[in-house]
């Protein structure tokens, strides 16, 4: 029997609009241990050096760990493919998603070829499909998971998706899951796939060896990572600061994506502390996430001098707030 595994992924060919169900190799599981290591595999295998991003042959590949499911996993996905610069481009979210695969009985799923018009992959439990996207090519991330919600008439599936920067294939498109997201150009590649989205839902569970003694360590992790008792500063930092915690660093190296990129710093930033006092309102994780601060922020946004709660939520981190007041912000 396998534990945290579920032993399987799936293959989805775009072109032929084909689905293979493959056993996961067990020395897979015991060698590459978690999902960038068998991502990677796979990548290479089937990919190679000579394989361009925008090539038929490139994988988009969506991999969950051992522990994903579980509160230690704390839901992290990693999305690896051939980014056009030539490397290799892997973008890691949290969030719902990536659990949900698991319970729907799936550790990894490889993508391939390109479709000849918008598609979405559906999944649920064994109901696997490729479907029409062309009603929901154009829309942005919130609007393609209301859709996508209302038309399965599953409120609770979970959506990794694409907007229309990943549509129009600009370059370090993001993949996004309600409110995470997957960077390093994997949304462009996506888009390029003619793939809008993958919605999953899933009724299982991940089955625990020891479910005692993963209980003990559980607990013994989130005694050490305690906001109130713990020892290490890094902990309440991270907590509600996230990776703002860098953008001071950034700004002072020279790092910063100022003005598009033109520059690499900027006087006046807009600084962690500034964006948490101005528009945050509520921090929340994701699953299982003892990191507020690393999930989703309520923001606020000024409307004709008055402070007006927004309906979106924004993942709290140092790309986040280079749009919000470093890549446009002017002298």
């Amino acid at each position: 029997m396998l534990y945290g595994w579920k032993g399987k992924m799936l293959r989805v060919d775009l072109a032929e609009k084909k689905i293979v169900k493959e056993s996961l190799p067990e020395e897979w599981m015991r060698k590459y241990i978690g999902c960038r290591g068998i991502n990677d595999i796979i990548l290479y295998n089937e990919a190679g050096p000579n394989v361009h991003a925008f090539d038929s042959n490139n994988r988009l590949i969506f991999g969950t760990g051992p522990l994903d499911g579980t509160p230690i996993g704390n839901g992290r996905v990693s999305i690896q493919t051939k980014h056009p610069s030539g490397y290799i481009a892997e973008g890691g979210f949290g969030g719902d998603w990536g659990p949900e695969l698991k319970y729907a009985g799936y550790d990894n799923i490889v993508i391939e070829n390109k479709s000849n018009k918008p598609v979405y992959l559906y999944i649920n439990d064994d109901e696997v499909e490729v479907r029409d996207a062309t009603h929901l090519w154009g829309k942005d991330v919130l609007e393609t998971t209301k859709a996508i919600k209302s038309e399965t008439e599953i409120p609770d599936i979970k959506v990794a998706c694409i907007g229309p920067a990943g549509e129009n294939l600009v370059a370090r498109a993001k993949v996004f899951n309600e409110h995470h997201a997957a960077c390093r150009g994997c949304g462009t590649i996506m888009g390029d796939k003619k793939l809008k989205a993958i919605a999953v839902h899933g009724t299982g569970s991940v089955k625990l060896s020891d479910p005692v003694e993963y209980l003990r360590v559980y607990r013994q992790i989130r005694q050490i990572l305690d906001l109130k008792d713990t020892a290490d500063y890094f902990v309440p930092a991270w907590s509600f600061m996230s990776s703002l915690l860098m953008l001071d660093g950034f700004n002072e190296l020279g790092w910063m994506q100022a003005y598009n990129a033109q520059r690499g710093s900027l006087k006046n930033a807009l600084t962690g502390e500034e964006y948490i006092e101005k528009y945050v309102v509520k921090p929340k994780g994701g699953f299982c996430c003892i990191f507020p601060g690393g999930g989703r922020r309520f923001e606020v946004c000024r409307c004709h001098g008055r402070r007006k709660r927004r309906g979106v939520c924004i993942c709290c981190c140092i790309s986040g707030t280079y749009l919000m007041g470093c890549i446009t912000k002017n002298p």
